[in-house]
């Protein structure tokens, strides 16, 4: 009993704070244990909300900077990407060096963003690795969010080698954030006598960061899904059954109520691992960013009430057993991933001696989100 009267204290107080305008952090009431959440996360989901507020003000500022530098030059379409950079040399954090570096990765959603029905974008990211895909000089490269290269092959990504010209493939490059699925175990499994046609490796596609040597990490979410999805599409996806590799690109969704109670009330179209919240302004850049957010499926009643009573199972269906709420169950992933990494680290710097190495394991990492 005492412990609810102070929990209930703590949350008006950070009500408070919240209307003086100290901080904006939202927290859903949970008609089970309304205050779950805040009790255990209120620390961290304020910490993500201040880095929210800082970076997404950079990202509203910078997108003004560059439509005023393009209407200064009379250019209608503000939202053309930049051609003036090549791959090979955007790094880390977006300026100069290795694009293999390059994939911007989600935080655990920690707090619910102001105007969230209407600024922010989902996708369904697909069970598989997060990885970075590199076309260039008629190879394509696959880069671990680590930067070790962990596969090359031909593709028919512009730059990757297959039903190209010379010219084109030493001219044009593509980068792109994609979930690598292998397929090769259930082939091998399926698979009789006879050779199997399916496809070993598919690739889908999360982001686009560079496409036919124009560069598109500094222009906002939105505008590159619109690029991949009316523009880049039949490239991106251009398919012939003897291909060793596939891409697809992973749908975006609006984030309204409409959207999202027609979305999960059906069955996903591939094996999902979590769903990720972009918000529209974000620019694409090397790191963690909290405009990206990752919950895994069977959180989302608890972040979004209406889908109670109408969320497919097949989304609950990884539910752990113990599963209380999803501050005990972020604790419990963080665990789980310090426990699996420490050793497999002390094993890379004993034996890797190149990105390339043979003696290279094939997962070196387990993310603690997308």
């Amino acid at each position: 009993m005492d412990c609810d009267i102070q929990v209930h204290d703590l949350s008006q107080q950070l009500s408070t704070l919240s209307s003086a305008g100290q901080i904006q952090v939202t927290v859903n009431c949970f008609t089970d244990s309304p205050y779950r959440s805040l009790y255990k996360n209120t620390k961290p989901a304020e910490d993500q909300a201040r880095r929210w507020r800082n970076e997404l003000f950079e990202a509203e500022r910078n997108a003004k900077r560059k439509d005023k530098f393009n209407s200064n030059r009379d250019l209608n379409l503000v939202k053309n990407p930049s051609p003036e950079r090549p791959a090979s040399e955007i790094d880390k954090s977006g300026d100069q060096a290795g694009d293999h570096s390059m994939i911007m990765l989600a935080e655990w959603f920690l707090f619910m963003p102001k105007n969230f029905e209407t600024e922010y974008l989902f996708k369904l990211c697909p069970k598989g690795r997060h990885v970075c895909v590199v076309a260039r000089e008629g190879r394509t490269d696959v880069y671990a969010k680590s930067g070790f290269l962990i596969k090359s092959f031909l593709s028919r990504l512009p730059g990757g080698g297959l039903g190209q010209s010379s010219m084109r493939m030493y001219r044009d490059e593509t980068v792109l954030d994609c979930i690598m699925i292998d397929n090769r175990k259930k082939v091998n499994q399926t698979s009789s006598s006879s050779e199997s046609t399916e496809v070993k490796l598919i690739f889908m596609v999360l982001d686009l960061i560079y496409f036919k040597s124009t560069s598109y990490d500094e222009i906002t979410f939105f505008e590159r899904c619109e690029w991949m999805e009316n523009y880049h599409r039949p490239n991106i996806e251009a398919f012939e059954h003897t291909d060793p590799v596939q891409f697809k690109l992973v749908p975006v969704y609006g984030c309204d109520k409409d959207t999202m109670g027609s979305m999960f009330s059906s069955p996903p179209p591939f094996e999902v691992d979590g769903i990720l919240f972009y918000h529209s302004c974000v620019s694409y850049h090397y790191g963690q960013t909290p405009l990206v957010g990752w919950v895994k499926p069977y959180m989302l009643p608890d972040w979004f009430p209406f889908l109670k009573g109408t969320l497919h199972p097949i989304y609950l269906a990884e539910m752990p057993e113990d599963y209380k709420d999803i501050a005990t169950d972020i604790i419990r992933h963080r665990e789980l991933t310090k426990d699996y990494g420490a050793p497999l680290q002390e094993k890379i710097e004993g034996e890797v001696t190149s990105p390339s190495s043979s003696n290279q394991p094939e997962d070196v990492e387990m993310a603690d989100v997308c």
